[in-house]
């Protein structure tokens, strides 16, 4: 185990943004993490996990504490149970299921961001959620420093959360999940629907997201200017029936799914409809010229510019819709 310090954060996010690590290690493996954890402890100092670093806004005063760089890696299949370290990206666990005909997690192509960071932020896209297929969660407490197992039924998952997410207690090592073997799987998102119809196999269907993806810049490219971001900056927001429908009234085309008893609203749509188009652009900050949810670093912004920029749009949306839209990048201060 290697402690460094005082180590820049910004190259190890896709904002490429962020401050210096009081102290930096990169742990491979179970063992290595408990080590490490053992002497945050002894020297009391908080512990920030940290994965693909692809959800983050990271302050510019950087973070007074050890930064646990978790790469542990690994793959194993056993029949339909899949288990995966938590430093895998989320891509590399997609292609292996897909590559081995398990339905249940191709929807998730091409998401940036470990496995680990996905699992605690309860990764979705396409109208699949990776805690559609999880079994069980293996963690370090960082309080005991033991090794603990949290079965899915206690991850409490709800869109884009869970009892994990921000909760540095708990530091995910290993994901199991379950999945089936299948031929063809039935689509349920409309988008998809209309390009490949009510079923399709489901390399077609990761190959045709995959697609998309490239389309609209969602791949981390630190070639292309569009994709330096931390994904979708807003979770899209999910409102009482009664409050669509008086949204409706005035923006009878706002797009929508219903979630249960309550409605669900698309962000990127409001946004630009408050006023934020694709490619808008103040300063160093500014919108994907492909996506509206994705905000970016035109090169040289800091924490406290991107804070301003998607504070603005919150407080705008607000205004038009009366809705706050959460944060889904998540903040490190």
């Amino acid at each position: 185990m290697r402690i460094q310090e005082n180590i820049i954060l910004s190259p190890y996010t896709t904002f490429h943004i962020g401050g210096a690590a009081k102290y930096f290690v990169t742990v491979t493996s179970e063992e290595e993490l408990i080590e490490a954890l053992k002497w945050a402890k002894d020297k009391r100092l908080n512990i920030l996990p940290l994965g693909a670093g692809s959800n983050l806004l990271i302050s510019d005063k950087g973070f007074d504490g050890l930064v646990v760089k978790i790469d542990i890696g690994g793959i194993e299949k056993d029949r339909d149970f899949i288990s995966c370290g938590a430093g895998e990206k989320l891509d590399t666990l997609v292609a292996f299921c897909v590559e081995n005909g398990l339905q249940g997690m191709e929807c998730l192509s091409g998401i940036p961001g470990s496995v680990g960071g996905s699992v605690v932020q309860n990764a979705g896209a396409f109208g699949q959620e990776i805690c559609e297929t999880l079994k069980e969660v293996h963690i370090v407490d960082t309080k005991t420093i033991e090794h603990k197992t949290i079965k899915k039924s206690d991850c409490a998952f709800t869109y884009r959360s869970s009892v994990l997410i921000g909760n540095n207690s708990m530091v995910v090592t290993k994901a199991c999940f379950e999945l089936h073997p299948v031929e063809r799987t039935k689509i349920s998102f409309e988008s998809l629907k209309k390009e490949l119809g009510d079923a399709a196999d489901i390399k077609t269907i990761r190959d045709t997201i995959l697609k998309e993806r490239k389309l609209r810049s969602s791949f981390y490219d630190e070639k292309d200017p569009n994709s330096i971001s931390a994904g979708c900056f807003f979770s899209n927001p999910i409102v009482e029936r009664s409050c669509f429908e008086r949204i409706s009234r005035d923006f009878p085309d706002i797009p929508h799914w219903d979630d249960k008893e309550r409605v669900k609203l698309s962000a990127g749509w409001m946004v630009e409809k408050s006023g934020f188009k694709r490619g808008h652009s103040e300063g160093n900050v500014g919108l994907s010229e492909k996506h509206a949810l994705m905000v970016i670093n035109k090169g040289g912004a800091d924490a406290e510019e991107i804070k301003a920029f998607t504070q603005k749009i919150r407080e705008t949306v607000k205004s038009v819709f009366g809705v706050e839209m959460a944060y889904e990048v998540i903040f490190i201060d």
